[in-house]
């Protein structure tokens, strides 16, 4: 099928990490799932390992998805969107905000202190 195996572990990285309110959440993945992502396409198949329906991102999900990595805070990710599609960030904050709580709310992430 084309799917290669990235389970991720989150490891604190080199990245410069632009200073932010305490209040802009920062995200990571939650400990109970493992993802794949497509080699040929830009989807991803994330599973929670309690045995719950699989959840198939694509598109700017799989993008936002890729973005999550427990550094880039939900402005930091509305912002790289807004570059990365040319369209002003205030256009895109409601879905982005909406898509990681529904993400939170299925348990696939979970909010962790900014620093």
């Amino acid at each position: 099928m084309g799917l290669q195996g990235n389970r991720q572990a989150m490891t604190n990285n080199s990245h410069h990490r632009v200073k932010r309110l305490d209040s802009d959440p920062v995200w990571e993945y939650s400990k109970n799932i493992a993802y794949v992502k497509s080699e040929h396409s830009n989807s991803i198949v994330i599973l929670r390992l309690d045995g719950a329906q699989p959840k198939i991102l694509a598109d700017s999900a799989a993008i936002i998805w890729n973005l999550i990595n427990g550094f880039n805070s939900e402005r930091e990710i509305i912002d790289s969107l807004s570059n990365q599609f040319k369209a002003p960030s205030v256009d895109l904050e409601l879905d982005v905000n909406t898509f990681l709580s529904q993400l939170a709310n299925e348990n696939y992430i979970q909010l962790i202190n900014s620093k």
